[in-house]
């Protein structure tokens, strides 16, 4: 009677643990399918871009890609040393990242730097 129970109890728990594994393993799958999709959305829409030859508004499109793939390899892995090939491609793409962030607006002034007035009238129209 104990032995049956354990081997209940056992066949319960490898059962939850391959559940668990399994529920893990699609939820990766998953987010890394998001993670493409985006990806193949952004190459798409720069490539319409030069298709359309809009290659300012392109080389804008991947400066920005090329600015968030820098500082996400950064935050994940650090800033590579050395002398190889790899240390001397992702300094040039540091240069380029620091060169687009220098354009951006930050946030905060764009929250902070509205007018004020004080005979301001907000109205909801229908």
């Amino acid at each position: 009677m104990k032995r049956n129970i354990v081997i209940i109890v056992l066949a319960l728990a490898l059962a939850v643990a391959s559940y668990m594994l399994g529920w893990s393993n699609v939820s990766l799958r998953d987010h890394e399918a998001r993670d493409a999709q985006g990806r193949l959305a952004l190459s798409l829409g720069i490539y319409q871009l030069m298709e359309r030859g809009d290659f300012q508004r392109a080389k804008e499109d991947m400066g920005m890609v090329v600015l968030g793939q820098t500082r996400y390899y950064e935050y994940e892995f650090g800033v590579p040393t050395g002398t190889n090939f790899w240390v001397q491609k992702f300094a040039t793409a540091q240069a380029i990242a620091s060169q687009v962030e220098s354009n951006l607006v930050p946030v905060s002034s764009i929250l902070t730097n509205f007018p004020h007035t004080p005979d301001a009238k907000i109205t909801i129209g229908k």
